[in-house]
């Protein structure tokens, strides 16, 4: 590795950092009609932001600039009093840089600096060490999108007719120098013994003997010029079968163009593609675009042509004040680009550089990064040999699913009270997940022990009769034993989405109460008891909440993966309320006079909830050997052994000297064997309580003119709470709580002005 190039970084470095944040947000509206029955609405918003963080006095500037803009432009036309039709156009636009920022001085004005390559060591406890350098490498994006709307309404009868559509365009321009120079990694494998299923080495002295575990190296980074698109088209008609009976009737269908590349640039892996390099079995890359050993074609994905939604819902009165709905309806969610950019392996000059075993290292430091292979553009099948390269499986353009159904009963307590019961639920299919892992060796070959450790040419293997998948192959008796030899890991879980095999499932209890209560108080309790299960899909749309945050442990047993959803809340409850104080005009106290302007027109509101803690995921054990290539090894589960500690047990739990987890709830697995433990730990960590207030009142100044005054104070009583546990069955501060999941008390004030 050659010696950093200039003279301002010595042993140590102590950070003097300077930070400037600034947002600015600007909206404008118009409408205006064109005549009595036609009307065109406009609205323009434009957010600035800008967090730019300076270090060293001019070493470097590293942050997030951010820029955002819509528009929009809708005309209404009636065109008789039963025919209404609506057409609409709207634009966004994001342009966002994060990381090193060679213009950050203009854009936050701060002193003049410089944005050197550094060097720095980050992460050392007794763990891995990593060592980076470009200090102006980053990432920057720029997303836009355009979609026309048409929807037309007609009545006639006892029927409402609905027709409509749309079409959206997506552009994901990116560039991402983040790997530019090199990003290397040091684990304590690299000076621990070989073959040990626990920690015996130690990161630091890896880094310092220059025994690289794992690292990227680019020349300029990538560029990606990706694009999506989608389109819809519906029908529906509301139709008042009798009195008491409304029937609801619809069908939806879309067309979701999956991932492609506006200039061609993009690269997977193919597993019928004859590999050169590797005596022409079978899996290699493939190549977009159109040229010399390309496919000729922008995407790798086939397009799902049967995206059909039928809806139907019903609503019967059960007298004068209550009514019974029921409604059920699928759904298909847009095709969406979960990455950052990439997949163009061959365009431009990456490359990763993994331990072959996780023990021998990568390269040595001391032997220089070796540059013998191609740099620039090349189109070669083999390229990726014996790295980890990215499946674009042709059938997962299909898009993920949700199947609706809802019942619910209505009753009307009082002329202003409604009371809403429903049962709600919803089944998610063909969600991007994480759980295929594409070049796992098989769990049958774990009867073989320490012998999947040994080198391919050992006399073990031969021995055991275990021969090489091609005659040039080279590694470990696991590595030949993988379905495709020639590579390390072959991800699902990328921006290809190629991972559909996620599913979850929703159930609710839910009920609500709003409606006027009292003399000026309007109030919405509701409350939901809930389960909500998926297999680890992490499609944040269409799994109801948000991604689960654990690895899958092995590609061969899906089923084992069914667990309760990171976001699951069985209980939730949120009461919501606004108060007119019962003063000035037309209220009951102060209603006249000079005093009536000073004390009238205030209302006071909140918002408050309470919710069950989120579900702790299972820790990582301290040790565990499964040279399969599989997912994250869990630890064995010691079912006579409660999870929680004995302060939470014992409800006096105190974060500074107390474990919220119990360490003797699990073990490390044996070597050579998953863990028996689920993806979640079954407990929770504590519940969610908070309460938002505002305070606001309403000022006429003139006719047409108003200000509003309005003062809000968000977890107005500060309270704490604590965040998830340390999960680390090898780190000394196992199970406990170091963080705080909700942000302390904030309060605002602010003045509007409407006109």
């Amino acid at each position: 590795m050659p010696a950093p190039s200039f003279d301002r970084l010595n042993n140590n470095a102590f950070d003097n950092i300077l930070n400037a944040f600034g947002t600015g947000i600007k909206t404008y509206k118009v409408d205006h009609s064109l005549t009595s029955r036609q009307k065109i609405t406009g609205t323009f918003s434009q957010a600035d932001e800008n967090d730019v963080t300076h270090y060293w006095g001019g070493l470097q500037d590293y942050g997030i600039l951010q820029h955002t803009k819509y528009a929009r432009l809708a005309h209404d036309f009636v065109i008789t009093p039963t025919v209404i039709n609506h057409f609409q156009v709207a634009f966004s636009r994001r342009w966002r840089r994060e990381g090193g920022l060679t213009n950050a001085l203009d854009e936050v004005k701060i002193p003049s600096g410089d944005c050197h390559p550094i060097a720095g060591a980050t992460g050392y406890d007794l763990g891995p060490v990593s060592l980076s350098g470009g200090g102006c490498a980053g990432f920057t994006g720029v997303d836009s999108s355009i979609q026309l709307t048409e929807a037309l309404s007609v009545a006639k009868g006892r029927h409402s007719f609905k027709f409509g559509g749309e079409i959206r365009k997506q552009h994901w321009d990116v560039t991402n120098t983040f790997d530019t120079e090199y990003s290397l990694s040091f684990t304590p494998d690299e000076t621990g013994l070989p073959g040990s299923s626990t920690v015996t080495g130690d990161g630091f002295a890896s880094f310092l003997l220059g025994a690289v575990s794992s690292g990227n190296w680019s020349d300029q980074g990538n560029l990606s010029r990706h694009r999506f698109s989608g389109m819809g088209l519906y029908a529906q008609d509301d139709f008042k079968a009798t009195r008491k009976l409304t029937v609801n009737l619809g069908l939806r269908y879309d067309l979701f163009w999956p991932l492609s590349d506006a200039q061609g640039r993009i690269t997977a892996f193919d597993p019928t593609v004859p590999n050169p390099s590797a005596d022409g079995i079978p899996g290699a890359l493939i190549f977009g675009g159109t040229g010399q050993g390309r496919t000729g074609s922008n995407r790798f994905q086939d397009l799902y042509k049967h995206a059909f939604g039928p809806r139907i819902g019903a609503a019967y009165a059960l007298g004068d004040r209550t009514a019974i709905r029921a409604a059920y309806g699928i759904y298909y969610q847009e095709l969406k680009e979960p990455g950052w950019g990439g997949a163009n392996d061959g365009f431009f000059t990456q490359r990763s550089f993994e331990s072959t075993d996780g023990f021998t290292p990568a390269f040595k430091m001391s032997d220089g990064l070796a540059l013998n292979f191609p740099i620039g553009a090349t189109i070669d099948p083999s390229l990726d040999n014996g790295l980890a390269v990215d499946y674009a499986d042709p059938n997962s353009g299909r898009p993920p699913i949700a199947q609706n159904w809802q019942v619910s009963i209505e009753r009307q307590l009082s002329q202003k009270l409604v009371l809403d019961v429903a049962y709600v639920g919803t089944k998610g299919d063909h969600l991007i997940a994480s759980n295929r892992i594409y070049n796992q060796v098989d769990p049958k070959y774990l009867s073989l022990g320490s012998l999947l450790d040994a080198d391919i040419d050992s006399p073990a293997a031969s021995a055991a009769g275990i021969m090489k998948p091609y005659p040039s192959f080279t590694g470990t008796v696991a590595q030949a034993l993988r379905p495709f030899p020639q590579y390390q890991g072959i991800s699902t879980a990328n921006l290809f989405g190629s991972d559909k095999s996620g599913s979850s499932t929703y159930n609710a209890l839910q009920v609500k109460l709003q409606g006027h209560i009292a003399n000026g108080l309007n109030m919405t309790v509701a409350y939901a008891f809930s389960k909500n299960l998926t297999n680890n899909s992490n499609n944040r749309d269409l799994d109801t909440n948000a991604a689960n945050y654990y690895a899958s442990q092995n590609g061969f047993d899906p089923q084992a993966e069914k667990t309760y959803a990171s976001m699951d809340i069985p209980h939730n409850l949120t009461i919501a309320y606004l108060y007119e104080l019962p003063f000035g005009r037309g209220k009951p106290y102060v209603s006249d006079g000079w005093a009536s302007k000073v004390v009238g027109g205030w209302s006071f509101g909140g918002v408050l909830t309470y919710q069950s803690g989120l579900m702790i995921a299972t820790p990582s054990p301290a040790s565990s050997h499964v040279p399969l290539f599989a997912g994250a090894i869990r630890p064995d589960r010691v079912v006579s052994v409660s999870p929680l500690g004995d302060a939470v047990r014992g409800g006096n739990f105190n974060p500074s000297q107390d474990v919220y987890l119990n360490a003797a709830a699990w073990t490390s697995p044996a070597p050579f064997s998953f863990g028996t433990s689920g993806g979640m730990t079954g407990v929770r960590v504590p519940t969610m309580l908070n309460e938002d207030f505002s305070l606001s009142r309403n000022i006429p100044l003139a006719e047409r003119l108003h200000m509003e005054f309005r003062a809000d104070a968000f977890n107005v009583f500060n309270r704490t709470v604590f965040g998830f546990p340390n999960l680390d069955l090898s780190s000394s501060g196992f199970g406990t709580i170091a963080s705080q999941r909700n942000n302390p008390r904030t309060m605002q004030v602010g003045l509007k002005l409407s006109f």
